[in-house]
C-alpha cells in the first residue's frame, strides 16, 4: 500500500527510515533523469541526487508536510545542479593576456601613479604580465 507524500513526510520527521526509503524509491528515477538531461554526466547526476536526499534526511525535522515534496526535491536538485556547474566552470584557470607595452608612453600624474600602485586585495595575486591591463580599469 502506497502512502501519501504527506504521511511519508510525517513519518520521516519522526525518523522512520522505511518511509524515507519509500520516498527515495518514488522520486529518485524522475529527478535522476532530470539531472542527467541537464548535466549530460551520469556520475555527477548521481552525486547530486545523493546530496539532495542526504540533506533531506539530515534536515528532516524542518520538513513541512503541507508543502509539495516533489517541488521541494525539484528545487533542491536544481540548486545542487547550479552549485555543481558553478564549481565546475568557475574553478577553471583564468588566463590574462596583456597587450605589449613597448611603444606606449603615458604621462604619469600623481593620481595615475596612485591608482597604478593601489590594488584591491583580490588582485594582488595576479602575475606581473596581467597587472598593466588590469590597472587600466582601476
Amino acid at each position: 500500500m502506497k502512502s501519501s507524500d504527506r504521511q511519508l513526510i510525517r513519518n520521516i520527521r519522526k525518523g522512520d527510515a522505511k518511509s524515507f526509503e519509500e520516498l527515495f524509491d518514488r522520486y529518485y528515477d524522475r529527478f535522476y533523469a532530470f539531472a542527467c538531461a541537464l548535466l549530460h554526466d551520469r556520475d555527477a547526476a548521481e552525486d547530486i541526487l545523493q546530496n539532495v536526499f542526504l540533506k533531506l534526511w539530515i534536515g528532516r525535522e524542518r520538513l513541512d508536510e503541507d508543502r509539495s515534496v516533489s517541488n521541494y526535491l525539484l528545487v533542491s536538485v536544481r540548486n545542487e545542479i547550479y552549485d555543481w556547474l558553478s564549481l565546475k566552470y568557475n574553478s577553471a584557470v583564468v588566463r590574462c593576456s596583456a597587450p605589449p607595452l613597448k611603444a606606449r608612453i603615458i604621462p604619469l600624474t600623481l593620481r595615475k601613479v596612485w591608482r597604478f600602485w593601489r590594488l584591491p586585495a583580490g588582485l594582488t595575486g595576479l602575475s606581473a604580465r596581467c597587472l598593466p591591463s588590469v590597472r587600466r580599469y582601476l
